[in-house]
């Protein structure tokens, strides 16, 4: 298995990441987020207040672990809200066609 680099930004420094099972609810849930870009890490960092530190880990998959990719995440989210804009587009548009049936039958029946 190949090392990848991962990043954690904090306030702190973190030697040993400990995976809490209960706490406050991020994005998604419990753990200790990483990323494998530390420009993203960096932001973290600045977020909190005190230092900002970015620390750096050398990971080895454990498959353990759950992973969460925010890409993953993103793209459930973007085809969810894609799929309500379709059917709110359709319902529009089929209110469109029943009131302009409506309309051209109103016209019918005054001009006789």
């Amino acid at each position: 298995m190949d090392q990848i680099m991962v990043f954690h930004g904090s306030n702190v420094e973190v030697s040993k990441p400990k995976i809490l099972q209960n706490g406050f609810y991020k994005d998604f849930g419990y753990g200790f987020y990483c990323t494998k870009l530390e420009k993203q890490a960096k932001r973290w960092a600045l977020t909190r207040k005190g230092n900002s530190i970015v620390n750096k880990y050398s990971y080895n998959e454990n498959p353990n672990l759950k992973i969460k990719s925010l890409v993953a995440w993103l793209r459930d989210k973007f085809n969810f809200f894609r799929n309500l804009i379709k059917d709110i587009w359709r319902y529009i548009c089929s209110q469109f066609v029943a009131l302009k049936a409506r309309i051209i039958q109103k016209d019918k029946g005054s001009s006789n």
